[in-house]
C-alpha cells in the first residue's frame, strides 16, 4: 500500500479509516510483494525497521486479504 497523501498514517485507527473510506481513490496504490529472508530473519527484520517499515498486528493485511480473497 503506498498512500501519496502524507498525513495518514496507517498505524493509527483514523489512518486505516481513511484509507478504507479512500480505497480506490488516485491517492492510495496497491502493490503485491514477497519478501525473502536471509539466513539471520532477525537481522534482516531490525534492518527493515531502520529503514522505516513498521511492525504491526496485520489489520491491514487480514482486511486486503479478505478483500481479494
Amino acid at each position: 500500500v503506498k498512500i501519496t497523501n502524507t498525513d495518514v498514517d496507517l498505524t493509527t485507527s483514523d489512518g486505516f479509516s481513511w484509507l478504507r473510506a479512500h480505497l480506490m481513490s488516485d491517492e492510495v496504490e496497491l502493490f503485491q510483494a514477497h519478501k525473502s529472508f536471509k539466513s539471520e530473519k532477525h537481522l534482516n527484520i531490525f534492518e527493515l525497521i531502520q529503514s522505516g517499515s513498521h511492525i504491526t498486528k496485520g489489520e491491514l493485511y487480514k482486511y486486503f486479504d479478505n478483500l481479494i480473497g
